[in-house]
């Protein structure tokens, strides 16, 4: 390096300059590219499914709302009312659940995904039951629980209960009867009546 011109060494001094910034530039890009797909899989994968999630989960909660609502809910049109909302909010749900399976069958998240498919077993159970749940409340509301009640089985009882005094009034009228004749065969009679 002795024997060159100094123009010489500076222009192999700004080559290899040049050369290193073109190695750190490149160094760069590449690393800028690697972040920028995982972003796009963070923004567009991640993020949807996460929305999805929420979206599902709130459906869930509002489906068990509509479900008490329905349970607890005085007049028949009301009950009805009710459960077609939540059946609408179990439908929903589905989309959203089928659009978080779609996103995640795109991407390599495993772990979520059986997360997933254990979700959807817990989910199908849970519509079953709802379903069910459902039918019952529409067909028997708490107005109609209390006017059986009040009405027929209110007048049933008092008749049974009407009917167990006489009984027994007889059968200690025949016990006390039987007492004072000392007849083993009617005491015996008495009180198995009794």
């Amino acid at each position: 390096m002795k024997n060159l011109k100094m123009a010489q060494k500076l222009a192999l001094l700004v080559t290899l300059l040049l050369v290193i910034t073109v190695v750190v530039a490149g160094v760069g890009i590449y690393q800028l590219s690697e972040f920028n797909s995982r972003m796009q899989q963070v923004v567009n994968v991640t993020a949807k499914a996460l929305e999805n999630a929420f979206k599902v989960r709130n459906r869930i909660l509002q489906v068990i709302r509509h479900e008490k609502s329905s349970v607890l809910s005085t007049e028949d049109n009301e009950s009805i009312r009710f459960a077609e909302l939540a059946k609408g909010q179990i439908k929903e749900g589905n989309d959203f659940r089928a659009a978080l399976s779609n996103l995640l069958d795109k991407s390599l998240y495993n772990q979520e995904r059986a997360l997933l498919d254990e979700f959807n077993r817990h989910w199908d159970e849970f519509q079953r039951v709802q379903e069910n749940l459902l039918r019952l409340s529409v067909q028997n509301t708490n107005s109609k629980a209390w006017r059986l009640i009040d009405g027929e089985l209110t007048k049933k009882l008092s008749e049974i209960l009407g009917i167990s005094h006489d009984i027994i009034k007889s059968a200690d009228s025949e016990a006390r009867a039987t007492e004072q004749a000392k007849d083993i065969g009617k005491l015996m009679r008495a009180l198995r009546r009794h």
